[in-house]
């Protein structure tokens, strides 16, 4: 049961929150020093994990390697992860000819008369140093060389590791600005709860929570009674901030797909998990549990929140700048000086997403169609009145405000030039919407 329960407090910790899906999620640290980023795929109860890495610090054993040869790979044809990478060691890094090169290496592995092809570490080995590798190294980065090889690998890879070979668990810490994500619940055989995002497991011996209050509590895996998930944003289904499902596969060949969002412990009749699955909550006693798979959520909606100063108006996270607005005769004119925010449209109908500061007035903005007018000595312009604003003008249809006090205004657009006024200042920003359709910054004729 011990190695049970290690399993799945490990897989409750790599449900990390908080992270674009573009940046490996969490960071397994194994006993030889190998780094691996990426998600943990596929767990087997008391027996290994497999480890979808996307960068990896690998360390080997020369005995293990069979021979490395290397190559001259120009920068302009290596993947972007190369390329940054390269950009930040210059010293890697050389000039042939006016052309940037970067060294890179193939491993060929040595293959024992007991060790599969496929070069997978054995549960029984000793050797600290085994490659982990389901297939030999391609295209890799040898950072040092001699009694032990380290390289660097950015290809998304699967490893298969076993439990006894990993020191330790990361999770890459939330920021502030981030609205998408899953607050760990840690209620503790004590009574006490506790509330943050566990950032580093020690398997089979602690946790470490960071608190909202900034302090990180170490928990001793003995002292948790039962570990739940919950929604970091109120205002966002939880199937849209978790960025990957899980399948829970059973004994009896069952397989639900969802979030499990309850793991129990030490319970005198049994342990259990609670999968949320499409909405429902279903209950699967841990001991009945072979497998659980981890997938990328294809609802997984991330959303980042926007500090704003405080004259600041931000219109689908472009800055927007005042217009210069003439009056003549009881008519707004929207001079041709003024500097317009351009708003492309995915749809004839979508929404404009307006941010600012959050404070009476900023809450007080008419979206409204300008139409296009002939004005003596001046042509054709972009004008409105003030009845305009009060009969056609219209008010959000959504309005919140995040935990770092930016107001989020949201309103329907279709093509055409608008401006945003706000009344008692008098003042306004200036729209053009397009679809894509409609880029070659064509006149409206409104």
């Amino acid at each position: 049961m011990r190695n049970f329960r290690r399993l799945y407090l490990g897989m409750i910790l790599s449900l990390f929150c908080g992270l674009s899906l573009g940046k490996p999620y969490e960071k397994i640290v194994l006993k030889n020093g190998t780094e691996l980023e990426g998600y943990i795929s596929i767990q087997y109860p008391g027996k290994k994990v497999t480890f979808m890495s996307e960068k990896a610090m690998v360390y080997l054993t020369s005995s293990v390697v069979e021979s490395i040869s290397s190559y001259d790979s120009e920068w302009s044809a290596l993947p972007s992860e190369w390329q940054h990478w390269a950009d930040e060691n210059p010293a890697s890094v050389k000039t042939v000819g006016g052309k940037k090169y970067l060294t890179l290496s193939d491993i060929v592995m040595r293959t024992e008369p007991d060790q599969p092809d496929t070069l997978v570490a054995k549960k029984d080995s000793v050797d600290p140093y085994r490659n982990i590798r389901e297939v030999p190294p391609r295209g890799v980065k040898i950072l040092e060389k001699g009694a032990v090889i380290k390289y660097l690998d950015f290809a998304k890879t699967f490893y298969d590791i076993p439990w006894e070979d990993i020191l330790m668990i990361k999770r890459y810490e939330r920021s502030a600005l981030d609205l998408t994500g899953v607050i760990d619940v840690v209620e503790l055989c004590s009574g006490n709860v506790l509330e943050g995002q566990i950032i580093e497991q020690l398997p089979g011996k602690q946790v470490r929570l960071l608190g909202n209050d900034g302090i990180v509590e170490v928990i001793d895996l003995k002292q948790i009674a039962v570990q739940k998930k919950k929604k970091l944003n109120p205002n966002q289904p939880l199937s849209e901030q978790s960025p990957l499902l899980e399948i829970v596969c059973t004994k009896q060949g069952k397989k639900i797909t969802g979030v499990i969002v309850e793991q129990t412990y030490n319970r005198s009749d049994g342990d259990f998990l609670l999968i949320e699955e499409k909405g429902k909550t279903v209950k699967e006693n841990s001991g009945n549990v072979v497998e659980i798979r981890k997938i990328p959520n294809p609802d997984y909606r991330f959303l980042t929140d926007l500090l704003v100063k405080k004259d600041e108006i931000w219109i689908n996270r472009q800055k927007g700048e005042k217009a210069l607005v003439d009056e003549e005769e009881s008519v707004m004119i929207v001079n041709e000086k003024s500097v317009p925010v351009t708003v492309e449209l995915r749809h004839a109908q979508d929404t404009l997403t307006v941010e600012q500061q959050d404070n009476i007035d900023n809450r007080d903005i008419i979206l409204l169609k300008l139409t296009q007018i002939e004005i003596k000595k001046r042509g054709e312009c972009h004008a409105f009145t003030y009845e305009d604003l009060v009969t056609q003008g219209s008010r959000p249809f959504e309005v919140e405000v995040s935990k770092n006090q930016t107001l989020k205004m949201l309103y329907t657009i279709g093509e055409g030039h608008y401006i945003l006024y706000k009344p008692k200042e008098k003042t306004a920003v200036y729209l053009i919407a397009r679809t894509s359709d409609s880029a070659s910054h064509k006149k409206y004729k409104d």
